[in-house]
């Protein structure tokens, strides 16, 4: 499921992005143009299920384009896909959320230097973990030597829909 929303830039960039500095929308995405003082980012707010994997996309081009996703608690800080070129890059890495039920993804260029494109932003998941481990039976034996039912690890929970409508 993709959990991105408007990530190839179809609908006007408010749909699912805050931006600040100067961007136009394009029939291939959108540029950025950042300034002395802006590096031209828009920031979306992405609900994760914690404890699984996400496919994490993007495609790119122009001077110092990033995208990063904030925010995984996995203590290993952000991930981040960049290109540096007129040419276009698609790139893409498994992103592993820990302890954490929202993430912050973010594309942006860098100060003072030329335009960017970005095309496409994608988060595809999750991806569960091993299937949730079916309880032990009972002992057959009662009595007190009898051991203890095995113990069976929580289910994480089905994700809800991405949220709809404007933002």
């Amino acid at each position: 499921m993709e959990w991105i929303k408007n990530g190839e830039f179809r609908d006007p960039l408010a749909r699912g992005w805050t931006c600040e500095g100067e961007f136009t929308q394009t029939d291939r995405g959108v540029e950025g143009r950042p300034g002395g003082q802006s590096y031209a980012g828009c920031t979306q707010r992405v609900p994760v299920v914690a404890g699984t994997r996400y496919s994490f996309a993007a495609s790119m081009a122009g001077a110092y384009t990033f995208v990063t996703v904030s925010g995984t608690g996995t203590g290993s800080g952000e991930v981040t896909l960049w290109a540096d070129g007129p040419n276009w890059r698609s790139l893409a890495t498994t992103l592993a959320i820990g302890n954490s039920h929202e993430v912050t993804v973010t594309f942006h260029g860098w100060y003072g230097q030329g335009p960017y494109q970005v095309n496409r932003v994608s988060m595809i998941g999750p991806m569960y973990p091993d299937e949730c481990a079916t309880p032990s039976p009972a002992p057959s034996v009662p009595g007190p030597s009898a051991p203890a039912p095995a113990s069976t690890p929580p289910c994480l929970p089905r994700p809800a829909e991405p949220p709809t409508g404007s933002v």
